[in-house]
């Protein structure tokens, strides 16, 4: 559930795993 690119970047910085499994699956 990616609502933003940038937030899904940003996410890449802080949380590689939290977020970028919820860019994937979303």
């Amino acid at each position: 559930m990616c609502h933003d690119r940038v937030t899904c970047l940003l996410g890449r910085f802080r949380s590689v795993k939290l977020h970028t499994a919820m860019c994937v699956n979303s």
